[in-house]
């Protein structure tokens, strides 16, 4: 039932063991928590994009890894799934954000990069056990790598 405080404020009585309580909720903040987009600035897409080099890194590491038959097929699994949610982490991060006009070309391109590694790390997890592909999926992570280094080098 609303009040006649605000519109955003609702307030609710519920019976509890034989008792009525008052519930207020204040929707404004509950339903804005959380929404505002963070303006990126130089550091943010450096720091943006040296955690992605990161990535990179360690995605290629991983993969030497796996051709050197030193994890098992679910352990490789679980932890390329595990670098899956992180990127797409960071890439939800990065669509949600904005940024000054002359960096907004700096922070497409940012995002380009993780949605490029995203769709690497898709693969990884489907052919685990296919040496060509890995060959060539290590060959995509080593270019979105130095693409993201030059893009730093920019900033």
């Amino acid at each position: 039932m609303a009040t006649g405080i605000s519109p955003l404020i609702h307030e609710r009585r519920l019976k509890v063991g034989g008792r009525s309580i008052q519930i207020v909720l204040i929707l404004f903040g509950a339903l804005t928590a959380g929404c505002g987009h963070k303006s990126k600035s130089v550091s943010d897409l450096c720091s943006d994009l040296r955690a992605l080099s990161s990535w990179t890194e360690q995605v290629d590491l991983f993969i030497g890894y796996i051709e050197d038959e030193k994890a098992t097929n679910d352990y490789a699994l679980g932890h390329v799934r595990y670098i899956d949610s992180e990127v797409k982490e960071a890439f939800k991060d990065l669509e949600e954000a904005t940024a000054e006009p002359q960096l907004d070309p700096l922070l497409r391109e940012c995002r380009q990069h993780y949605s490029f590694l995203i769709e690497q790390v898709g693969r990884l997890q489907l052919n685990l056990k296919n040496p060509s592909v890995l060959d060539d999926i290590k060959n995509e992570i080593q270019r979105i790598h130095a693409a993201s280094e030059r893009t730093r080098a920019i900033l």
